[in-house]
């Protein structure tokens, strides 16, 4: 059986990492702030839709979030992850901000 506190602190971790505010992450993933609270504190349980929405939005995978395995999150599976939820305008814009960032970093 997972353990909701430990899927709670995982999740806090994942949020500290993006550097973000229980409001702000809270606001991107179209939830309330209590409700994220709850969960990071382990006094509410993660629902397959709240999971699935913190997946698409930090491309985390399901495996780290539910069980901490963090086998498959490198930033290349992340960014995956998340890309593949996208529309093909905004991979694409994507894709430019990549290109002309790389070659800032070249020069």
């Amino acid at each position: 059986m997972t353990n909701k506190e430990e899927i709670g602190k995982r999740i806090s971790i994942i949020r500290n990492n993006l550097k973000m505010t229980q409001y702000e992450f809270a606001e991107a993933l179209e939830l309330s702030e209590v409700f994220i609270a709850s969960i990071e504190t382990g006094k509410r349980s993660l629902s397959i839709e709240t999971l699935t929405k913190i997946i698409k939005f930090t491309g985390i995978s399901s495996d780290y979030i539910l069980f901490g395995n963090d086998s498959d999150n490198s930033n290349i599976d992340k960014i995956n992850r998340i890309l593949k939820n996208l529309p093909d305008n905004i991979i694409n814009f994507i894709y430019k901000i990549i290109i002309y960032t790389n070659s800032y970093f070249k020069n």
